[in-house]
């Protein structure tokens, strides 16, 4: 039984801020396009997000698809079916551990989003739900980043500019990742 201070659903404001975050990261990559399954879901997700509504029937329609997607070993989709847990958008159980775990899935099959998503989750993390150090964190930021994935490349930037993630500050390093930085798109 749950306790009554956990939300099984997100607030419709909460929702649908962290679906269209979701959304503009996933739409950002253009490797997502490639497979017309993945495709659907995404525009599926969209649409549920467009509502305004975390119980919108079309997140059940992106889970399915996802769902047969990630049973092919598609890391895309983990990272999506754990967003939808996250936020427990549509019928998805609000279950953070699951989020956690199909998250990390994709983060450990080299997708660069879930990648960064981990180094997010890590850093700030009281170490009940998922590992918490700066170490962790750092190496999941770095694999995001050697990926292309824009946001991390960006915390790698300040995180050594400002001496963070355990880093001492380098001007040189946090330079060169901000080098790369400039070539980003908005992800």
């Amino acid at each position: 039984m749950r306790s009554s201070s956990i939300p099984t659903r997100c607030a419709p404001v909460a929702c649908l801020r962290g679906a269209l975050l979701c959304l503009a990261l996933a739409a950002s990559s253009g490797a997502l396009a490639a497979d017309d399954r993945f495709a659907q879901a995404q525009a599926a997700f969209a649409e549920g997000a467009a509502s305004g509504d975390g119980e919108h029937p079309a997140y059940n329609r992106a889970r399915e698809l996802w769902r047969a997607l990630a049973e092919e070993g598609d890391p895309r989709a983990r990272y999506h079916l754990g967003i939808l847990h996250m936020y427990g958008l549509g019928d998805a159980e609000f279950d953070r551990q699951l989020a956690v775990s199909h998250v990390r899935a994709a983060a450990e099959g080299g997708y660069p989003m879930a990648q960064s998503l981990m180094g997010f989750m890590i850093e700030g993390s009281d170490g009940t739900l998922i590992v918490s150090g700066d170490a962790v964190a750092l190496a999941w930021w770095r694999k995001g980043a050697e990926g292309g994935h824009c946001t991390a490349v960006r915390r790698l930037a300040r995180a050594y500019g400002n001496g963070e993630l355990g880093l001492s500050a380098d001007a040189a390093q946090a330079a060169a990742w901000a080098a790369r930085e400039a070539g980003c798109s908005k992800n």
